[in-house]
């Protein structure tokens, strides 16, 4: 008579640990890729590299698909600033960043 006993008891700390989960994920304090790598490729920005000018003036290079944008942040706002040689060409950053050295580069 104790294996249906038994058998209740981890269903309902099972039960209680699925509960517990999906009360932490509504509530933000957890988060669950359960597509496993497909969520990957959906990804299209990508943060390629972050250069802090200053304490409060960053440059951002991000890439969204094909396209590579450089993003000037300050105090006031934001800049999109989009390159003529690096717009449509993300191996010209990679040239430009192993010839200076920054991370992102193949040298």
């Amino acid at each position: 008579m104790e294996f249906p006993q038994q058998t209740i008891a981890v269903a309902l700390v099972l039960g209680l640990l699925a509960l517990s989960v999906v009360v932490a994920q509504r509530r933000g304090l957890i988060r669950l890729n359960l597509a496993g790598g497909r969520s990957r490729a959906r990804r299209h920005m990508e943060l390629v590299d972050r250069l802090a000018l200053t304490p409060q003036h960053n440059l951002h290079a991000i890439r969204n698909g094909d396209r590579l944008l450089l993003i000037a942040t300050y105090p006031g706002g934001v800049a999109v600033i989009e390159p003529p040689a690096l717009e449509r060409d993300a191996s010209a950053y990679r040239a430009y960043a192993a010839s200076a050295g920054r991370p992102g580069g193949d040298g």
